[in-house]
């Protein structure tokens, strides 16, 4: 019973976000239930690389900044500059890789401190999105409520990112190396290459992250605009809610799944009741606490004794 509590409680936020959802009898029709999975799903690329990052040791806060300034970027691209969207995709993607070397220089120049540098880079991002927003989309938001730069299935996108981040991190020498980053000590001995772990690391990861904000931008009107802090606060809270910071190179995935999933469910339950966002945040702070008990009391129910 005591190696299946990590399993319990990494299922019991989504669980008891479901059961509350049927109880105030919320629709699950097939329709509808396509609907909150699509929803899920459009978040799970970014889940999936802060998940990652965890799994590897590193914590970025600067991913919901990032969205939203891709985003911000690609509306820009596509109702000012009236560029193809294949450009805009390639422009993104690209800015994606100038991100992710810029996240593993920054990790490699201040070491632990790389959380509270991501922190201000997350105000930084989400400071140009607005001023990009303001400046030159803020006109479009009222005009152009219809406007889909393209119908994109965010199920398949979503799912096919699951299925990828599942095989290349189990079946793939890179991606079973990557969580040895926890393991400081091993680049002393020389036996990984810390260096060029970590670069692919923080390429990958921002590179998925990139990918939210090309759905973000697609499923929705383009010149909206997204709040950084807020995206950001999304990715913790679904991987607090699925229990994601006790995850490990198996389980990830499904984690990032549940938490997405339960972070859906938790929006259901805040329009059902008429609460204000601000209830969702407290609930999803409570989540997370939860989560951070949960991983302290399974890694002392393995280590007995140890402080």
């Amino acid at each position: 019973m005591k190696d299946r509590l990590p399993t319990i409680i990494s299922i019991a936020p989504t669980f008891i976000l479901l059961v509350l959802c049927i109880g105030l009898g919320i629709d699950f029709s097939l329709a509808s239930s396509r609907i909150l999975l699509d929803q899920a799903l459009l978040q799970i690329p970014a889940v999936l690389s802060t998940a990652i990052l965890i799994l590897c040791g590193y914590h970025n806060l600067a991913f919901g900044g990032q969205i939203s300034l891709l985003a911000t970027l690609s509306g820009l691209m596509f109702l000012k500059m009236d560029l193809p969207l294949s450009l805009i995709v390639m422009t993104i993607l690209v800015l994606c890789l100038v991100f992710g070397l810029l996240y593993s220089y920054l990790q490699s120049l201040t070491g632990q401190a790389f959380g509270f540098v991501s922190f201000g880079l997350l105000y930084m991002f989400s400071g140009a999105a607005s001023i990009i927003h303001d400046t030159w989309l803020h006109d479009y938001a009222t005009m152009l409520l219809d406007t889909r730069p393209m119908h994109v299935n965010v199920l398949v996108t979503g799912l096919a990112c699951l299925v990828i981040a599942a095989l290349l991190m189990n079946h793939s020498t890179y991606g079973r190396s990557l969580p040895l980053l926890r393991h400081r000590y091993l680049s002393d001995t020389g036996q990984i290459n810390t260096r060029l772990l970590r670069i692919i690391a923080f390429l990958s990861t921002s590179v998925m992250s990139g990918v939210t904000a090309l759905l973000l931008f697609m499923r929705t009107v383009p010149a909206h605009q997204y709040n950084g802090m807020n995206l950001t606060f999304n990715l913790f809270s679904a991987l607090a809610i699925g229990n994601g910071l006790s995850i490990t190179r198996r389980n990830f995935y499904l984690r990032a799944l549940i938490g997405t999933i339960g972070l859906s469910l938790l929006s259901l339950v805040e329009y059902k009741l008429a609460l204000s966002p601000q209830v969702g945040y407290m609930i999803s702070g409570l989540f997370l606490i939860i989560a951070v008990a949960a991983r302290n009391l399974a890694e002392n129910s393995e280590h007995p004794g140890q402080e």
